[in-house]
């Protein structure tokens, strides 16, 4: 019989500890997004987010628990007790004997796949020659009980904690906007978001440093907790960013109504863009370590990252700069049909609508930052104004000019391309493949489409159908907001 847990032990809870309560608070943050009660919505965002983290660590406990399960197989201790099985481990490295008993042990565990056995192998190997119990051993002993973990849980938990640190930008964002139209300070915060966003480019280049030298070491434990204190510190930061964001953003908006010359209302449509692009890939970079942490079969992919380009401290590229320099002026009059063409300018306007075919089509307008130039695009399957494309966005897409586009109902228009229909691809380097782990939960590009777009304040319009989200959409149209919750109640 097993001896009764000590008080040091922890007892690792079952999925649905988290996965109702995770699945739950998604549904509400979206209503809150409704009323736009933007201190609500933040207090719940946060305790949100909590809640997602304590998920992560109590995933973490749960893949010690399962390591222990091969510990206490190597030893022979009741399968469900992997402290039971450190004890013994104690006594086996008292004697010669034992040694040569934990020696076998760990050739066994070498026979096991490395993303199972893990450490484990070495560890034990160590205490065989006589060196001290592991810090990472004697944390398997606080480990009191097994249980098998809902499929779920580790991906509802990296979709709520990606989707409430979303919503919590877009609090940020919304709660700095309404404050700049009052501060005097407006037009100098605008001016400093370059910097600001600079800084923040070459700090998250660190963390990602971090990363990839903790994986090139092969150490997992190591890996974890470079991933942890990128999490925590993207968490803190991104938000700020998005406050950041907000008066340059009402700035330009002023500007269109021609308070500024087009020259500064080109720069400051820009510097909003570019610190859009650097939030969503921000985002995306918490989403892929979330999703690292709590799917350590997955930690393997570092290693196929490591093959790929990678300076300390890189800043990442503008917004599609891949595609080439964008077309300001006169850019239907000049191209021919079949052209690829990078444009920019502010929204001015998005419809969508289903076609014969019983394809989602989206169409969105811009107006160049001069004020001359209108341009039309078209895109199929990507619901623009759910994504937060709204009017007054500074927005930069890329794709094909057609004189008469079928999709846009036989007017001139760019249909829009995607990452994987034209020459150009995204650079080949570690950060694109890094938060290239998080587009099956928040791609930086929808669809794989080439646009990108700056934040605008929330809107909802309220009509027959239900209500409509301008600014926040991207924070709420997800599976998981709308979807779950009938199934996994807790």
């Amino acid at each position: 019989m097993p001896s009764a847990p000590s008080k040091r032990s922890v007892a690792v809870p079952s999925a649905k500890t988290f996965v109702g309560p995770l699945v739950n608070a998604a549904g509400v943050l979206r209503q809150r997004l409704t009323s736009e009660d933007w201190q609500a919505t933040n207090t719940l965002a946060i305790k949100t987010l909590e809640l997602a983290g304590k998920s992560v660590e109590r995933i973490l406990q749960r893949e010690a628990a399962q390591t222990g399960t091969l510990l206490c197989a190597s030893c022979g201790s009741d399968p469900g007790m992997p402290r039971d099985a450190v004890d013994q481990m104690r006594k086996y490295a008292r004697s010669a004997n034992g040694r040569k008993l934990l020696a076998i042990a760990a050739q066994e565990l070498r026979q096991k796949p490395a993303d199972v056995a893990g450490w484990l192998a070495d560890d034990v190997d160590s205490l065989a020659r006589g060196e001290p119990l592991s810090a990472r051993l004697q944390g398997l002993s606080q480990v009191s009980t097994l249980v098998t973990g809902d499929p779920m849980w580790p991906a509802t938990t990296v979709a709520v904690a990606t989707r409430s640190l979303l919503v919590l930008c877009h609090c940020e964002f919304n709660t700095a906007f309404r404050r700049a139209a009052k501060a005097r300070s407006t037009k100098r915060s605008a001016l400093g978001l370059a910097a600001h966003v600079a800084a923040l480019n070459a700090q998250i280049g660190r963390l990602e440093t971090g990363i990839r030298k903790a994986a090139d070491a092969g150490k997992d434990d190591r890996v974890r907790g470079a991933l942890q204190r990128a999490s925590v510190t993207l968490a803190r930061l991104l938000p700020k960013l998005a406050g950041r964001i907000a008066p340059a953003s009402y700035l330009a908006r002023v500007s269109r109504n021609g308070s500024v010359h087009a020259p500064e209302n080109l720069a400051l449509g820009r510097s909003t863009l570019e610190a859009a692009n650097l939030l969503r890939e921000g985002i995306a970079a918490y989403c892929a370590c979330i999703e690292l942490l709590t799917r350590p079969d997955r930690l393997s992919v570092l290693k196929q990252l490591a093959a790929l380009p990678f300076e300390d401290g890189e800043v990442r590229s503008s917004a599609l700069s891949e595609c080439g320099e964008p077309v300001l002026t006169a850019w239907a009059d000049e191209l021919r049909s079949g052209s690829e063409v990078v444009v920019e300018g502010y929204v001015t306007g998005t419809s969508t609508w289903r076609g014969s075919d019983g394809k989602l089509h989206s169409m969105v307008q811009l107006l160049a930052a001069n004020g001359d130039e209108r341009i039309t695009a078209v895109c199929l399957y990507l619901h623009l104004a759910h994504r937060g494309i709204a009017s007054g966005a500074y927005c930069r897409l890329a794709g094909i000019f057609r004189r008469s586009s079928t999709y846009a109902k036989g007017r001139p228009a760019i249909e829009i391309g995607r990452w994987d229909d034209v020459r150009q691809k995204r650079t080949a380097s570690w950060h694109n493949g890094f938060v290239a782990l998080a587009d099956h939960c928040y791609p930086v590009f929808p669809n794989g489409d080439m646009i990108a777009w700056a934040l605008s304040p929330q809107r909802v319009s309220v009509d027959k159908k239900g209500p409509d989200f301008w600014g926040a959409g991207e924070a709420v149209w997800a599976p998981l907001a709308h979807g779950w919750s009938k199934d996994y109640a807790g």
